[in-house]
C-alpha cells in the first residue's frame, strides 16, 4: 500500500515538474536588466511597427506606430544614389569611389549648403555621425545613413491624444525641393521592445504646377526602314499643359493597365505657365533623353520636338490599346490631380481588366461624377497612328492625327 502511494505521488510529481517546465516554455515572459538587477516581464512582446507615414511640409514628418512609442537616434540624410542604397559590405569605404559622394561634402559643393552638419569625401571622419569612429568598417548605405555626408538636425514630438503612437518628426531646417531623403531611428515602446527604421521620402514640394492632359498615343508605331536603321521608335507618350508654374517633384503618371507600383515618378523639374511638355512612360532603343533642364533639343526619338521631353526608363508597355484610366497622382498625399479614362465599350468593369482601379480613388470624382466605363472617352476609332485630341476650350475628346507640342 505505501510503494503503491510513493509511486503515485512520484508521478504526480513529475507531471507537475514536467508540465511547469512546459508552460514556461510557452508563456510569454521577458526580462530586462535594470538598475536594481534582472526584472522579469510578462506579456506580448512584439516590437513597435509602423503603420504609416507621410510627408506634412518642408519640415515635418508624420509617423503612425501600432502602439506607444518613444524615438531616439534620429537623423536625417540626403538621399545618395549609389551609396544610399549600395550592397556593398564595409570594407574601408571610400567616398572618392563613387561618383557623386563629393557633391554632397556639406559646406562646399551640396545643395543643402550651410542647413547640414557634418562631413564627405575619401577618409571620412564626423564627430556628428551617429557612428563616429566605426564609419570606415561601415556599408556605404550605413555611413550615408549615419549622417556622415550631412545631416539635418530633428526632434520628435508626440501626439498625447493619440497616447504617442502618432509622432511628428520636426527638422531643424527645411528640406530642399526635388531631394529625396532618408530618417534613421529607433522606436522604443514602454517594454524596451526596439525597430530600427530607415524611411526613404521625397522632400515636400508645396510648388506643384496645375496640369492638363491635352494628349494621348496609347500605341507603339511600327517604326519605317529609316527609323530602324537609326534605332529611333516612336512610342507613347501623354502630353501635358502646365496651368501654372511650379516643380513636378512629387507627380507621378500612372495608368491602370501598368497599375500603381509601375507609376513614372515625374522628376524634379520646373515648368512654367503655358508650358506644353511630353511624357514618356517608356523608353526603347535610341534618342530617349530626359530634358530635365535649359536644353530642350537633346532628345531624338519619336514625336521628340523644342518642347520638354521627359522619359521613363522602364521598358515594357505603359499603358492599354483602347482601355485605360491614366492619373497624374500628388505623391505626397496620394490624391489624384488629373484624370482621363477611355474605352472602346468591350469591357463591362474597370476592374476586370485593369491592375488598379484608380476611378475609387481619392480626388478622382473631381474629373468625373460617373467612373463608370460608359463614361469614359471613346476610343474604338483608335489605331497605331491615331490619338486622343482634347479641346481646350470645349473640353471635348475625340480621335484624330498626333501633333505633339502644339494645342
Amino acid at each position: 500500500m505505501n510503494k503503491s502511494f510513493t509511486k503515485i505521488l512520484l508521478i504526480i510529481l513529475q507531471t507537475a515538474m514536467i508540465t511547469s517546465l512546459v508552460l514556461l516554455a510557452v508563456l510569454p515572459f521577458s526580462c530586462r536588466v535594470t538598475t536594481h538587477g534582472i526584472q522579469i516581464l510578462g506579456g506580448n512582446y512584439s516590437c513597435p511597427k509602423i503603420m504609416d507615414y507621410y510627408v506634412v511640409d518642408e519640415n515635418t514628418l508624420a509617423m503612425q506606430f501600432s502602439q506607444s512609442v518613444t524615438l531616439k537616434d534620429l537623423v536625417l540624410s540626403p538621399f545618395i544614389e549609389g551609396v544610399s542604397d549600395s550592397l556593398e559590405a564595409g570594407t574601408g569605404f571610400d567616398a572618392g569611389t563613387y561618383s557623386g559622394v563629393e557633391s554632397y561634402a556639406v559646406g562646399e559643393n551640396y545643395t543643402g549648403g550651410e542647413n547640414y552638419v557634418g562631413g564627405g569625401g575619401a577618409g571620412l571622419e564626423s564627430e556628428d555621425s551617429l557612428f563616429s569612429g566605426y564609419e570606415a568598417f561601415l556599408p556605404p548605405a550605413l555611413q550615408s545613413a549615419s549622417g556622415l555626408f550631412g545631416k539635418i538636425e530633428c526632434s520628435a514630438v508626440y501626439d498625447q491624444a493619440d497616447n504617442q503612437n502618432f509622432v511628428y518628426v520636426h527638422f531643424d531646417q527645411n528640406t530642399r525641393v526635388g531631394q529625396k531623403y532618408q530618417l534613421y531611428g529607433i522606436a522604443l515602446d514602454k517594454s524596451g521592445n526596439s525597430l530600427s527604421f530607415l524611411l526613404p521620402f521625397m522632400a515636400y514640394n508645396n510648388r506643384l504646377p496645375a496640369l492638363l492632359i491635352t494628349e494621348i498615343h496609347t500605341n507603339l508605331v511600327t517604326a519605317n526602314k529609316s527609323e530602324k536603321e537609326a534605332g529611333i521608335r516612336r512610342l507613347e507618350y501623354v502630353e501635358c499643359l502646365a496651368l501654372s508654374g511650379g516643380n513636378l517633384a512629387g507627380l507621378a503618371l500612372c495608368s491602370g493597365y501598368e497599375g500603381l507600383q509601375n507609376c513614372y515618378e515625374l522628376p524634379a523639374v520646373e515648368v512654367s505657365e503655358g508650358e506644353i511638355f511630353l511624357i514618356h512612360p517608356r523608353s526603347k532603343e535610341n534618342g530617349c533623353i530626359s530634358e530635365e533642364g535649359d536644353d530642350l533639343n537633346l532628345a531624338f526619338s519619336g514625336y521628340c520636338g523644342s518642347y520638354r521631353d521627359l522619359w521613363n526608363t522602364s521598358e515594357s508597355k505603359p499603358m492599354g490599346d483602347k482601355n485605360d484610366i491614366l492619373v497624374i497622382k500628388n505623391l505626397i498625399n496620394g490624391k489624384i490631380v488629373e484624370a482621363v479614362m477611355y474605352s472602346n465599350y468591350s469591357i463591362e468593369k474597370w476592374s476586370d481588366y485593369l491592375k488598379t482601379d484608380f476611378s475609387v480613388e481619392e480626388g478622382f470624382a473631381d474629373f468625373y461624377e460617373d467612373a463608370s466605363v460608359s463614361s469614359a472617352i471613346n476610343s474604338e476609332s483608335l489605331t497605331a497612328s491615331k490619338v486622343l485630341i482634347r479641346n481646350i476650350e470645349s473640353g471635348e475628346w475625340s480621335v484624330g492625327n498626333s501633333s505633339p507640342g502644339s494645342l
